[in-house]
């Protein structure tokens, strides 16, 4: 009788631990926060134009401040993030290409 407990014993214990590691993978993947980079110059204050008259490259310049909208469509919170720029370019089609620096954004 105790050699058919042994066997029924470590399947049920091993069964048990194969659903419970599974089940913390899913809940993990479910709540997991999902983080999307927007930017729409429609939206009211993505795009704000500073004053006339700064020099850009010793020349009169106008100035432009943009900003990016991290939003987090998870079920749960981010914890830790960090945000960087690692190009920026201009227009459909760019005249202009900054990719000499990386920009964190805090």
């Amino acid at each position: 009788m105790a050699e058919q407990l042994w066997p029924a014993a470590l399947t049920g214990g091993l069964a048990g631990a194969s659903l419970t590691q599974l089940t913390q993978l899913f809940v993990r993947w479910w709540s997991a926060p999902s983080l999307v980079a927007e930017f729409d110059a429609a939206i009211e204050g993505c795009v704000v134009d500073g004053e006339d008259g700064r020099l850009v490259a010793g020349l009169p310049g106008k100035t432009r401040y943009l900003r990016l909208r991290v939003t987090n469509h998870g079920r749960s919170i981010a914890k830790d993030v960090q945000v960087i720029v690692t190009r920026i370019s201009g227009g459909s089609s760019p005249r202009w290409v900054s990719a000499r620096e990386v920009l964190d954004l805090i």
